[in-house]
């Protein structure tokens, strides 16, 4: 089952998207180093991580699109489900195969981003050097458990979405919701008055951190970017085991609500 899911997506020439993705990584990054007078290794880095976190989950979308709704929508899961699985290997099968690619598209993507910086940085002797070791494939990693996060909320859209474009608007609006609510709550506790009632805003909040994880906590990358694992926060492993707590939880729901729907 995992490897039809592959398949799948293979016959969907994803790997046209994923291509033009590397060009438009190598452009954006290396035109952004260009524009910098003192800092190109720096800025080339900080783009090119951004440009990662920002394609990923548009691709996650994509393919459980194609995966998941657009099956349902074209009644091709009654020859998927003629296999002799039960729903729930069906459902992981699909994950597994959309996280995959996801995370190799992200590896091989970070690969071309750590080439590309350290020919900027050899042509230009800035004051305070970038990490392209160890530094940075910890901030990757990051990367990594941010789109694990929204790979196991994109499958649950998929499975409850009843057209194929809600996956896509809902991944979206999940990950700038997830990854900006946090620093949007550190800036409301400060004394700067930005907006009126902002108790108000400050609760709302705090109660969507309850529901949904900080993914903008998991964004490790000036620990590349300053060269300086000591950076790291004290209490990032309790933002770890949240989220891997919030992917079971995400993963199971969509596994219960599948084999509850109604295939008709």
């Amino acid at each position: 089952m995992y490897r039809l899911s592959l398949l799948i997506a293979w016959r969907s020439r994803y790997q046209v998207i994923v291509i033009s993705f590397y060009l438009l990584l190598i452009g954006v990054a290396y035109g952004a180093s260009q524009f910098s007078g003192r800092q190109p290794a720096t800025v080339a880095m900080d783009i090119g991580l951004s440009f990662l976190k920002l394609s990923l989950p548009l691709l996650i979308a994509l393919l459980f699109q194609d995966l998941i709704s657009k099956e349902f929508e074209r009644r091709y899961f009654l020859y998927s489900l003629s296999y002799p699985f039960d729903r729930a290997r069906f459902i992981i099968s699909r994950f597994m195969a959309v996280f995959s690619i996801a995370l190799a598209t992200l590896l091989f993507g970070a690969l071309l981003l750590q080439v590309l910086v350290a020919f900027v940085e050899s042509t230009y002797d800035q004051s305070r050097p970038v990490s392209v070791g160890l530094e940075y494939w910890m901030a990757v990693c990051f990367v990594a458990l941010d789109i694990l996060v929204i790979a196991s909320v994109s499958l649950l859209l998929a499975v409850v979405a009843k057209t194929p474009g809600f996956v896509l608007l809902g991944t979206i609006g999940f990950a700038i919701v997830a990854r900006s609510y946090g620093a949007i709550l550190d800036l409301l506790s400060g004394n700067i008055i930005i907006v009126e009632r902002q108790e108000e805003y400050r609760s709302t909040l705090s109660l969507i951190r309850i529901i949904l994880p900080d993914l903008g906590a998991l964004d490790m990358r000036h620990i590349a970017l300053y060269d300086d694992v000591s950076n790291l926060p004290a209490n990032f492993g309790i933002g770890l085991i949240s989220v891997t707590f919030f992917c079971i939880a995400v993963l199971s729901l969509a596994m219960f609500l599948f084999k509850r729907r109604r295939l008709d």
